[in-house]
Formats: structure tokens, sequence, C-alpha cells
């Protein structure tokens, strides 16, 4: 953050300027350039972990699990936690359909494990090699870690 403060009236266009880009980009699907061009690694790194303790706090991952996790502090951990609970209600809902997404996954990915696990090669196949390739081809398709 700059030690200089903009004015009030100043940093409203400023912050209606940031919305109203993002909003086009989301339009015209520049969202991932948009990103790419603005934000500094670093910056989009911070994003992407206060996103995703968001998401983990929403599916009630333990704090120790969260901050190994991301390599967060508990702090950290905290406060996105009580930003999603008092200003945080529309961001709550897109949050929610992700994890929805990600539990539909996630039981497909059991679906297909049980069906890795129970694959039965024709006589005289390989065995050990068909169902290693099988298991290959389950954990290709498994979810990231949250």
């Amino acid at each position: 953050m700059s030690r200089k403060k903009l004015r009030p009236d100043v940093e409203n266009r400023v912050r209606e300027l940031l919305a109203t880009c993002i909003q086009r980009c989301r339009e015209t699907g520049a969202t991932e350039n948009f990103i790419e061009t603005i934000l500094t690694d670093t910056e989009k790194l911070m994003i992407a972990k206060r996103v995703s303790i968001a998401l983990m706090v929403l599916k009630q991952y333990k704090l120790l699990e969260i901050t190994k996790t991301l390599n967060v502090t508990g702090n950290t951990v905290r406060s996105v936690a009580v930003w999603l609970d008092r200003m945080g209600k529309e961001f709550v809902e897109l949050l929610s359909k992700i994890a929805d997404e990600d539990q539909k996954r996630a039981d497909n990915i059991e679906e297909l494990e049980n069906e890795a696990y129970g694959y039965q090669p024709r006589y005289g196949t390989n065995w050990k090699a068909a169902k290693r390739k099988k298991w290959e081809e389950v954990k290709a398709q498994r979810p990231p870690v949250f």
C-alpha cells in the first residue's frame, strides 16, 4: 500500500473503474488476460489464497488443515472467516456453488475409483499393468486437494 492517501472522491472513482473493468471482462471473456496483465504474481497468489481460504472455511476444514495446506497464518484464516461472515454474502453464494461442483466431482471420482479397483482385465492380460493403467486414468481425474 502506498503511504500517500487518495482523496475520497478519487478513491471512489478508482474503485468504480476497477469494478467496471472486471464486469466488462466478464462480458467479453477477457477475465484471465485482465488478471494476468493488471496483477503481479504476488498479488495473484495473495488473492488466490484468500479465495481458497474462503472455500475451505465454507467446506468446514479445520484451521490447522487450512494453515498447513495454504501456508498461511491462523490470523489470516480468521480474518477471511470474519469477512465472509459479515460482508461476503454474495461471495459465499458463489463459493457455495463451487463447493457443490467440487462435491459432485469428488462423488464421480469415488465411483471411478470403485470401478478401477473392481476392474477385471480379460484372460492373458498383464493384470498389474492393466490395473496400474486404470488407476492412472482415475488419478488424472482427481479433484484438487480442497
